[in-house]
């Protein structure tokens, strides 16, 4: 599901590249955002069960927020209010509405946090997990490394996006580590 909700914003990312219609590029980034929100839950979900952690209270109330941003996404301008022409390419969703910020921070923590997880786990791992979780921690960080810099134009920081194309890097450090090391 992780990977999925990667692939939904990959997916919509081309979509919204790829149209010059504003209302076009509202309905992309919000269906792009559908994965986007979920990303971070996911991957601490998925940590959580990778290390074999009791995932409760914390992964149900992700979800119950996650859902939560996942409606004012869908339904209100207060996840994605406007549009900007960026890049004389296309239309970014900028500047956010009052709940994107929320969710940038909640991003950010659960991301540092999960991977903090990862790095204590390995301190203590044997060898064989450390491996694995080497190869996990290194995947996620240069993918999640080049993806997060897709926050910057919301908040009218114009770099242009080229760090998403670090994320690919992911499902090949992955499948390397799955074949070779039994991730």
């Amino acid at each position: 599901l992780f990977c999925v909700s990667v692939a939904i914003w990959g997916f919509g990312g081309y979509m919204v590249a790829t149209t010059k219609d504003i209302t076009q590029a509202d309905m992309w980034w919000r269906l792009t955002h559908i994965g986007v929100i979920f990303v971070p839950l996911l991957f601490t979900h998925f940590v959580y069960e990778f290390l074999k952690k009791e995932t409760k209270p914390l992964v149900p109330i992700l979800y119950v927020i996650g859902f939560f941003f996942l409606w004012a996404n869908l339904f209100t301008n207060f996840f994605i209010a406007n549009m900007r022409w960026t890049f004389n390419q296309f239309y970014y969703d900028s500047p956010p509405g009052i709940f994107y910020t929320p969710y940038t921070i909640l991003f950010f923590a659960l991301i540092i946090y999960t991977h903090i997880l990862l790095w204590r786990a390995h301190k203590t791992a044997p060898p064989s997990k450390k491996t694995q979780i080497s190869y996990f921690f290194i995947a996620t960080l240069v993918g999640f490394a080049g993806g997060s810099l897709s926050f910057l134009p919301v908040y009218g920081i114009d770099l242009y996006p080229y760090g998403n194309l670090t994320v690919f890097l992911y499902p090949l450090i992955i499948t390397y580590a799955i074949i070779q090391k039994q991730l």
